[in-house]
């Protein structure tokens, strides 16, 4: 009754690791444990005296010095008069359950702290027998980072499956059940993204991900997983989308040819005018070369512009020729170079504009200014330029002499022009200009009366050369003006009597 040990059984010497009892008989009990584990075998040694089944768990070494954990029970054995004569402890080797405990507890802590430290929310739901796994009623445990995210109280989101259906984005319904069915009957991956209406009234994207476990029916018995709130990278995601699709407009769009090249002279990026222009398609010029799509001379001449560029880091303009169907056009390009972070150049980019119409209507005017500067210096001609795209019309001083203007009166527009024109001949001198521009040709000629303030007539022939870009369409109408003798106001009736 005092605590000494006077037997122990062999699977007890086994458990303690004791070869021979002898030493430790009448040797106290409680001298086995140490600390806390001490106080707790006095404590249940003194209830098994007074009658009662004294118990705890202590950390106890054993004779060999290995560590070990116990769950002991001390049972009082009584006499008739229910009083205590002999104690008996019953003692359970728990050191591998003891570990596996502290393992499971470090392994919830480990979690507890990693979902108190991630910025994620979390969620674990189990199956309700006889339903299911839809259910609203399912029981999901959702994190409190989870309703920190939607703006909501454990009342309001409880752990039900229907707090997270009631809120899924209308138009994404179909696509996640069909994602949570995939993996739930054929083990697909569930990684998905999806909108939830928060508290406050606006939609937000969130990345889901999950891992369902199944029994040996294959029927599921649990899911878990995570939930990521990411609607700022889609926000960033849809500018970006925005931005590239406002520059493949920007780009696409335009006349111009717009094209990237790295500093081999690879192609990295064309517009669509280039793919028309030449002919090809994406993958028939980016990773290519100038030389494996264009002649030699031309593919040699916009090789070494591009590498002037590259040499002096800076924007250049060129102009370049092109070959067409119909001939080489020339192009204005202006160059510059692209630069990584250390301002060193790694490709050029180019933009050209086709100027060949203009060329060709440059060349046209110098040689008519060529031709009239020698008719001029000898006939009473003058010269007229009209520009069929804003209107405007230009001549020279001798044609404003024919039709009685000062200088300072010269017509600016078509309808200016009109109106010097002697009324009865108007509709014709239209209708000639119209037929000349409407048809291939590229010459135009008519003629008109002007009536001069001593009211004679004065008769003006006009002839020119209607100048067209490669689609027909007329642009300019560049030409002389011939004045015949005036005509006197009677002679005039006369003429018309006779007619």
């Amino acid at each position: 009754m005092e605590g000494r040990i006077q037997f122990m059984n062999e699977a007890g010497r086994a458990l303690f690791e004791i070869s021979d009892l002898a030493p430790l008989v009448n040797t106290p009990w409680t001298e086995f444990w140490e600390g806390d584990n001490r106080d707790a075998a006095l404590r249940a040694l003194a209830a098994a005296k007074a009658g009662e089944i004294g118990k705890f768990i202590g950390f106890c070494p054993t004779a060999t010095g290995n560590s070990k954990w116990w769950d002991v029970q001390i049972t009082p054995i009584v006499d008739a008069h229910k009083i205590p004569v002999r104690l008996v402890a019953i003692s359970r080797d728990i050191t591998g359950q003891r570990k596996a405990q502290e393992a499971l507890q470090a392994s919830e802590e480990r979690q507890e702290l990693v979902i108190r430290g991630s910025n994620d929310g979390y969620w674990d739901g189990r199956m309700l027998p006889g339903e299911h796994w839809s259910s609203p009623r399912t029981p999901i445990w959702w994190s409190l980072r989870v309703r920190e995210m939607l703006g909501y109280t454990e009342e309001e989101f409880p752990d039900v499956l229907e707090s997270w259906t009631s809120r899924l984005h209308p138009e994404d319904t179909d696509r996640v059940f069909a994602a949570l069915t995939a993996h739930i009957e054929r083990r697909d991956p569930y990684d998905v993204e999806y909108r939830l209406l928060t508290k406050a009234g606006e939609y937000r994207w969130f990345r889901a991900r999950g891992q369902a476990i199944w029994d040996e029916t294959g029927r599921m018995t649990r899911m878990a997983g995570s939930l990521q709130c990411v609607t700022d990278r889609k926000r960033a995601e849809d500018a970006l989308r925005r931005s590239e699709q406002l520059l493949r407009d920007v780009v696409n769009k335009t006349t111009a040819v717009i094209y990237v090249k790295y500093a081999d002279g690879r192609y990295l990026l064309t517009n669509r005018r280039f793919e028309e222009l030449f002919n090809l398609t994406t993958d028939q010029i980016v990773g290519h070369t100038d030389h494996e799509i264009f002649p030699k001379d031309f593919a040699e001449a916009f090789r070494a512009n591009d590498v002037g560029v590259l040499e002096r880091n800076t924007t250049v303009e060129y102009e370049e020729e092109a070959p067409h169907p119909d001939g080489p056009h020339t192009y204005i390009s202006i160059k510059f170079p692209l630069c990584d972070h250390t301002g060193k150049p790694y490709a050029t980019c180019g933009i050209s504009t086709d100027i060949t119409q203009r060329k060709r209507i440059e060349h046209a005017i110098h040689t008519h200014e060529e031709q009239l500067r020698h008719a001029l210096a000898s006939a009473e001609v003058g010269t007229w330029d009209w520009d069929l795209q804003t209107g405007r019309f230009l001549w020279s001083s001798q044609v404003g002499r024919f039709l009685g203007l000062s200088d300072g009166a010269r017509p600016r527009t078509q309808n200016d022009w009109l109106a010097l024109v002697y009324r009865e001949d108007r509709e014709s001198m239209e209708r000639a200009t119209r037929q000349a521009m409407d048809q291939p040709g590229t010459e135009v000629a008519f003629e008109h009366r002007v009536m001069r303030p001593d009211g004679s007539f004065q008769w003006c022939v006009w002839t020119g050369e209607i100048i067209r870009d490669h689609d027909g369409k007329a642009l300019h109408i560049l030409g002389t003006v011939r004045a015949t003798t005036a005509i006197g106001k009677d002679v005039l009736e006369q003429r018309r009597g006779n007619a």
